[in-house]
């Protein structure tokens, strides 16, 4: 394989992950916008399919790279940057989105974590003020739970 290959295997990867990022945007839109479910189920379906075209053009730079002499990863990324000036923009471009969107998918789930939080404090108050154990059961269906009230008599 040759260099020009690893270029455009690059280049490929660099789209993929500016993609990536944006989804993660519109992600966090969704995030942030009430009742935007449906939005949330498209940015999450566009995550999975650009995350594995993702992790197949990494592959595919992964044996480029082996096929040139180098290391799988960042290692091997690091030292084809060094040695061929003509791919060092390329690598750094793409260290440099692959770490923001880390961070932007922590800060995403992050987000999520605290709707999850605040769902189970709703839920552990509604069944403090039923006296009720458990409303819904593993499967997120609601329970014939009776409310205990106190008895009173007529007459």
């Amino acid at each position: 394989m040759s260099l020009p290959a690893l270029k455009a295997g690059l280049q490929q990867e660099v789209d993929l992950v500016g993609q990536f990022l944006a989804a993660l945007e519109n992600e966090t839109k969704s995030l942030l916008t009430p009742e935007s479910n449906e939005s949330l189920n498209e940015s999450t379906r566009a995550k999975s399919a650009l995350a594995s075209q993702i992790e197949t053009a990494t592959q595919a730079r992964d044996t480029l790279l082996t096929q040139l002499g180098y290391g799988m990863g960042k290692a091997g990324l690091d030292a084809a940057a060094q040695n061929h000036p003509e791919v060092r923009e390329l690598v750094a471009e793409l260290v440099q989105q692959a770490e923001q969107a880390r961070q932007h998918n922590a800060s995403n789930g992050y987000i999520v974590e605290t709707y999850l939080k605040y769902n189970q404090q709703a839920l552990d108050t509604l069944r403090s003020l039923t006296g009720a154990g458990n409303l819904y059961d593993a499967n997120g269906h609601t329970r014939n739970t009776a409310v205990r009230a106190k008895g009173i008599r007529a007459g």
